[in-house]
């Protein structure tokens, strides 16, 4: 079960622990590493958008960028 926030945004995760930012649909979202974790909170019309950004690795295989944050992960990155 996505892990959401009080105004309703959803926690996606990025796999690395780079701080960076992404554009979707005119809304901008911030990746903030927090405890080695790395999130940002997406408003839920996004959050299909920004699960299909891929990215590509060793001889153009390409796998999933940006995952749902469970529950610990939120809770790390919370406290």
């Amino acid at each position: 079960m996505p892990q959401t926030d009080t105004e309703g945004r959803i926690a996606i995760k990025y796999l690395q622990t780079v701080p960076h930012t992404i554009s979707v649909h005119g809304n901008t979202y911030a990746f903030v590493v927090k405890r080695n974790v790395n999130i940002a909170w997406i408003y839920p019309e996004d959050v299909n958008s920004v699960l299909a950004i891929r990215k590509e690795c060793c001889g153009g295989k390409k796998s999933q960028k940006y995952l749902y944050a469970n529950e610990q992960d939120v809770y790390w990155w919370t406290q």
